[in-house]
């Protein structure tokens, strides 16, 4: 009997013994896979990572607004939009603004001309432009939020202002025009300074930027309107700070694998 009593409790103790090795190499292999699994990502993340910052440099740092809606209640010009471009790019010296036309017929600037915002807590007025290409335009600026000739119809009210003759087609902004300035005169000043909305002043909404719009074919009310932009676009710059996040978690995980 106790014989028997010995030979059970020696296979028992056996049977423990196997199972706490295989649940022992059960770990071992989880977490090794678990390893294999995390520099795997970490290699795709720092790849995928430097690909970005190979391919977008920071010199090329930009936002662009299309304006593509009509929101004065007015005629909208002739289809396609965008009718006007406007990119704000980060360059050795300031922000570049390259204003671009995209309207059709006929249609043009029109005497209100294209406004647009700087950060509040900046003063336009210290704003320098210089003229680069294009078509110039004559610039004015304001600091007062509540300035009746920086307000578009429909819309409330900007801080700067780009204008241009409307007399005759040789002068007017119009098809194909643009017009390319460097914005510089305030340290810090980068293309995201002008990410702004314009101040609430009635009307639809809120927009970064707007153009009154002239001699509008388009069959609607009259022939002259007010156009803004929908969602802005952004730049390299944004997959810029995409690729510096994910060499940072690739980077993470590889010091995670390490423990």
């Amino acid at each position: 009997m106790l014989k028997m009593k010995i030979t059970l409790i020696t296979m028992s103790y056996k049977n423990y013994k196997n199972g706490m090795d295989n649940a022992v190499k059960l770990s071992e292999q989880i977490l090794k896979r678990r390893k294999q699994i995390m520099k795997t990502t970490k290699a795709i993340l720092i790849l995928a990572g430097a690909l970005c910052l190979l391919f977008y440099p920071v010199s090329s740092r930009a936002l662009t607004f299309d304006l593509n809606y009509e929101f004065s209640e007015a005629a909208s010009p002739t289809p396609p939009s965008p009718w006007i471009r406007l990119t704000f790019m980060d360059v050795s010296g300031g922000v570049q603004l390259t204003i671009s036309s995209l309207l059709h017929a006929s249609e043009f600037v029109g005497t209100k001309g294209i406004m647009f915002n700087l950060n509040p807590s900046l003063n336009a007025n210290n704003l320098a432009f210089t003229y680069q290409s294009g078509l110039a335009a004559t610039i004015s600026t304001t600091n007062n939020n509540t300035d009746n000739n920086f307000k578009a119809d429909g819309d409330g009210y900007y801080d700067i202002k780009f204008v241009w003759p409307t007399a005759s087609s040789s002068v007017r902004f119009d098809d194909s025009d643009t017009a390319v300035y460097l914005i510089a005169g305030i340290t810090g000043l980068s293309a995201s300074s002008f990410g702004y909305f314009s101040y609430p002043g009635g009307g639809q909404g809120e927009y970064h930027a707007a153009s009154h719009i002239q001699g509008i074919t388009n069959t609607g009310q009259g022939t002259s309107g007010w156009i803004g932009d929908g969602v802005p676009v952004p730049e390299p710059g944004i997959l810029i700070l995409l690729g510096i996040a994910m060499s940072a978690i690739g980077m993470a995980s590889w010091r995670i694998s390490k423990i």
